[in-house]
């Protein structure tokens, strides 16, 4: 299921004798190869998750709080998200190092989710590991 602002594209018909055309055309269809990966990781990531972000956004705007705790990668990314928009400091736990826990297999299998949980720590008012 592609966007409509995304493109596949057969490189493979640009192709001819000449070996230095051949090497870059290979380099240039690797590097749309993993451009094209990275967006369709995002996307994914985004169409799983993207409702919770908007839904705390929404719930958050509505409540107000003072400060938000939050603990569990698939609650505190989602929640980060939204909360990163709207300002509001942001506290962290985990109950293990997540520096150290954290990998590709353990929570989801997306490393754009490994990434937005690595930038929620980062980003986070205060992180505590338990």
């Amino acid at each position: 299921h592609l966007d409509q602002n995304c493109a596949l594209l057969n490189l493979n018909d640009w192709f001819s004798n000449d070996q230095t055309q051949n090497r870059l055309l290979i380099k240039l269809r690797n590097t749309l190869t993993k451009i094209i990966k990275k967006m369709l990781q995002r996307q994914s990531w985004w169409i799983k998750y993207g409702c919770s972000v908007e839904a705390w956004s929404k719930l958050i705007r509505e409540v107000e709080p003072d400060i938000i705790i939050s603990s569990l990668p698939n609650t505190f990314v989602p929640l980060s998200l939204a909360v990163r928009k709207i300002g509001i400091p942001n506290i962290i736990y985990n109950h293990s190092n997540p520096w150290k826990d954290y990998s590709l297999d353990r929570y989801e299998s997306n490393p754009q989710d490994l990434k937005y949980r690595l930038e929620a720590l980062e980003y986070a008012s205060i992180n505590i590991v338990l």
